[in-house]
């Protein structure tokens, strides 16, 4: 359980490091010292502290919480999938390396299913919401509304040069 977590956290910290640091237009990479990647490093450091900080309130419901993640990963995942198909057909973007038909057929066959999960994953979350007062499925809903809107405005964002250029 507690490799798990050390995994998962280095794993978020990172990937979120990764990502805000590429919307700057900052380097981002564990071979660069501070200096030359500093709000990288910042953001694995703050994430860290923020999910260690989260864990050591008393009386929190880590159950809960980890419950609310899954469900809002599974939520998210054909968002995601068909946004890296997107990424993954876009020629001037990857170059020889874009998808072809035999690759888009499999892809299409994996983001498709994801949407049936999907309904499972929120028909458990209306349930959970159903039996607590406080109804954890609106912080669901909410989350997954900003996370709509950031894809929808990623989507109108500059390309950067072909991968190899």
């Amino acid at each position: 359980m507690i490799e798990a977590g050390a995994v998962a956290i280095l794993t978020i910290s990172a990937s979120t490091g990764y990502a805000v640091s590429e919307c700057m237009g900052r380097s981002s990479s564990f071979n660069l010292t501070f200096k030359e990647a500093a709000p990288f490093y910042s953001i694995n450091v703050v994430v860290a502290a923020v999910a260690a900080a989260v864990i050591l309130i008393p009386g929190v419901p880590l159950l809960s919480i980890a419950l609310n993640a899954n469900v809002l990963a599974t939520v998210l995942l054909p968002f995601t999938l068909a946004f890296v198909v997107m990424l993954a057909n876009d020629r001037q973007l990857m170059g020889r390396w874009a998808n072809g038909l035999r690759s888009n057929l499999m892809a299409g066959t994996i983001v498709g299913d994801r949407p049936t999960r999907t309904r499972g994953a929120l028909d458990a979350a209306d349930l959970r919401a159903d039996r607590r007062p406080d109804g954890d499925l609106h912080v669901l809903r909410a989350a997954l509304a900003t996370r709509l809107i950031a894809y929808a405005q990623a989507l109108n964002a500059p390309t950067k040069k072909p991968i190899g250029q």
